[in-house]
């Protein structure tokens, strides 16, 4: 998934994120370099937005 970071110059910018779900519910995020970044807990909502 892309996610939108912003607008750089005008430009908006994104980066990619890889959710993989654990056992418990929780999603844990990677960035592009493979690096954790966030563990979204089970009881959390997230809202994607597709064109």
């Amino acid at each position: 998934m892309f996610e939108s970071f912003g607008h750089v110059g005008g430009v908006e910018r994104f980066s990619r994120t890889r959710y993989v779900a654990d056992s418990a519910g929780r999603l844990h995020c990677y960035d592009s370099d493979g690096a954790r970044k966030i563990i979204h807990p089970a009881g959390r909502k997230l809202r994607i937005l597709t064109k």
